[in-house]
């Protein structure tokens, strides 16, 4: 069995986290800079109307995809509409697979730029880090929690082999000479989006402790979730150069030099730099293979790469190499079942997913993506089943219960939709992220200062009373309710009408029609708020 040094725990766990921040779902990262270019040309043809009301959304994926059919251009229409005396302008700032630190990190460029009169916020999914009691923001977990393959579809893979050796990576502390903190205190520092204090400790490891790998590996991990890739690219040549039979800082090299093209640096990078990039990249998955030809990581971590510019046929073959050798592991199969998927190749995709399962001895994740693959057959009968078997190893996860309650809906079961639909907003309303907590008190203190006004929108079909716990009531805020609306329209409407997926178990990225929802209701809360303002100023 392969035996896991310390260096590749650390690496590990960083992976988990850095892949969790940086993307949402396949071919997002392609086309990433033409959405994001369009989006902008959007916001500044309504800024170029002269409004004189102007909203900033912010959010992940759920806000920022649509153009024209997005929540917020529909919303820009019906206030028009709704309201010929005022000139209202939205600004869609939304970033698909972003965090919630990494859109507070931008707030007050936005701010300063647009000079909004509100700012809609609807964000935490894609959010990972320590669990908070709700109602008890000052109490945090200890125990850091990747929050899992749930929201990620990109990475799914790879995030669930990591997930799979957590429980024995979780109790890692590793001292460090001469320094008050470990390397463990700066992970936890970056999983809540504390970025001052993250990068003190390692400035504090690093100088003490010069030739530690692991620390550099860690340090070029921080530096991949923040974009910082010159660091990033320095720390993983300094942890290669002190142990260069460790695989995991050549793949952390590899997704450095991977997403080097879509980070800050993106816009003086020419193709042909760009492409050169991509070759590093490659060249660094394939030594961490060749530095470790039996670890079913560095095939995973290679595979997962190639699907990214859709290389599809050429991650099957990296895989299929794992098992050309000998390397019988789950998260072969596992990946072999989404090459296959990907491919529409439904029979070996199953026969993969169920190997998979055989291999895994109860892994929940291994259920969930062979339960997904039955729902995109529209075989919700089978796909019930799975999930169940799922549930049985973890009754209370909401995101199950969520998948559950969506197959239900398929199936005309409404009794059963309201029951799976309860417990997954039980089972989710017990907890929430402590860095989701964070964030929204951040958003809430700047805009409080600038004396802007702050929407809380909560997401389809989920209840609002976690999101007002968490960020607390205010008379600066407004808080908008998605969940009764929405449960409305699917007693008349299919599901498929109002969601494109349901990558969050219980609802997925709205259609038109969906956005229009949404649209409509935070419409209907903005224009009663200003009227209830010109009335207490009359």
């Amino acid at each position: 069995m392969h035996k896991t040094s310390v260096s590749q725990k650390i690496g590990l766990v960083f992976l988990g986290f850095f892949l969790g921040v940086v993307l949402i779902e396949t071919g997002l990262r392609l086309s990433g800079l033409v959405y994001s270019a369009a989006q902008e040309f959007r916001n500044m043809r309504s800024l170029r109307t002269g409004g004189e009301y102007c909203i900033l959304c912010l959010g992940e994926s759920t806000t920022a995809l649509g153009g024209k059919d997005s929540y917020s251009s529909q919303l820009e229409q019906i206030l028009r509409q709704k309201r010929r005396d005022i000139k209202f302008s939205v600004v869609n700032k939304g970033v698909a697979g972003t965090v919630t630190p990494a859109i507070i990190l931008k707030l007050e460029s936005y701010l300063n730029k647009y000079n909004p009169d509100l700012v809609v916020a609807m964000m935490g999914i894609n959010d990972a880090g320590c669990a908070l009691s709700v109602g008890l923001p000052q109490r945090q977990n200890n125990a850091l929690v990747l929050d899992s393959f749930r929201i990620v579809k990109l990475i799914r893979l790879l995030r669930l082999h990591i997930m799979a050796k957590y429980v024995e990576l979780n109790n890692i502390k590793k001292q460090t000479k001469g320094c008050g903190e470990s390397i463990e205190a700066a992970m936890k520092f970056a999983a809540e989006g504390k970025d001052e204090e993250a990068d003190s400790v390692f400035q504090c490891i690093l100088e003490r402790n010069p030739n530690d790998s692991g620390a550099y590996a860690a340090f070029g991990w921080y530096c991949k979730s923040k974009s910082r890739y010159k660091e990033c690219e320095a720390a993983f040549k300094r942890a290669i150069e002190l142990a260069p039979s460790d695989h995991w800082p050549y793949i952390g090299l590899g997704w450095c030099y991977g997403h080097w093209w879509d980070g800050i640096y993106a816009k003086s990078l020419t193709e042909k730099e760009r492409e050169e990039f991509d070759k590093k990249a490659e060249e660094m998955f394939h030594a961490a293979i060749e530095v470790a030809p039996s670890a079913p990581e560095t095939y995973i971590q290679m595979a997962t790469y190639l699907r990214e510019p859709k290389k599809n046929k050429d991650a099957e073959a990296v895989l299929m190499t794992a098992l050309q050798r000998g390397i019988s592991d789950y998260s072969i199969y596992m990946a072999l079942g989404i090459c296959y998927l990907d491919q529409r190749n439904f029979k070996r995709s199953e026969r993969a997913f169920l190997r998979a399962i055989a291999l895994s001895r109860g892994n929940i994740a291994v259920y969930i993506e062979l339960g997904k693959m039955y729902c995109e057959q529209k075989n919700f009968s089978k796909a019930v089943s799975v999930f169940k078997k799922a549930l049985a190893l973890n009754p209370n996860d909401s995101f199950i219960l969520g998948e559950l309650s969506v197959c239900y809906r398929q199936l005309g079961e409404d009794s059963l939709v309201e029951e799976y639909s309860v417990k997954s907003a039980l089972a989710r309303s017990r907890s929430y992220k402590a860095v989701t907590y964070r964030s929204y008190q951040e958003l809430k203190s700047v805009l409080k200062k600038r004396k802007i006004k702050l929407l809380c929108l909560q997401y389809p079909l989920r209840n609002i009373e976690s999101l007002k716990k968490m960020v607390g009531d205010d008379e600066n805020i407004i808080f908008v309710s998605n969940e009764m609306v929405f449960k409305e329209a699917l007693k008349k409407t299919a599901y498929r009408e109002l969601f494109e997926d349901n990558f969050a178990g219980d609802f997925g990225h709205c259609t038109a029609k969906g956005n229009r929802i949404i649209a409509e209701n935070i419409a209907k809360a903005i224009l009663f708020n200003i009227d209830l303002g010109k009335e207490s100023n009359g």
